[in-house]
């Protein structure tokens, strides 16, 4: 096992050279720029490109689209809301980068307990939801396995 320190837009090992790797948040580096997602996944695809590797990965993801306000919000930009992709969009993306065996595992759960830690960023989101709705009914935790 090695570690290695780097960004997500430039790590530093070789091609085909991977066998797994681990890492959370896809927009952690720029929460600005979520149309970096799909990027990201092709620049995975160089990295693991050598037979079997595997990706695991912790990220947030939409099950529907956020309401126009929220998304718009600095508050849902800075806490990788406002960029995260639907489930189905992400294993879309995986499929196109060329990944296969792919896993999507939603958890609802750490989206509710967010909510508990009196984050005032998250409570601001939440705030700003449609009445009777909260966070968990759009934003989940997505555990994303996939092989090369």
């Amino acid at each position: 096992m090695e570690f290695r320190l780097g960004e997500i837009e430039c790590l530093p090992v070789p091609d085909n050279s991977v066998d797994v790797v681990l890492f959370t948040e896809l927009r952690e580096s720029n929460p600005f720029a979520p149309e970096q997602t799909e990027w990201v996944w092709d620049g995975k695809y160089t990295v693991y490109s050598k037979s079997g590797g595997k990706v695991s990965v912790s990220d947030l993801a939409l099950l529907k689209p956020l309401p126009d306000n929220v998304r718009d919000m600095a508050a849902a930009l800075v806490g990788c809301v406002a960029g995260a992709v639907l489930v189905e969009e992400t294993k879309a993306l995986l499929e196109k980068a060329g990944f296969t065996s792919i896993v999507l595992t939603p958890k609802p759960d750490y989206v509710r307990n967010m909510q508990d830690w009196n984050d005032p960023l998250y409570k601001q989101i939440a705030e700003t939801l449609p009445q009777g709705e909260e966070m968990a009914d759009y934003v989940v935790s997505l555990s994303i396995e996939a092989r090369k």
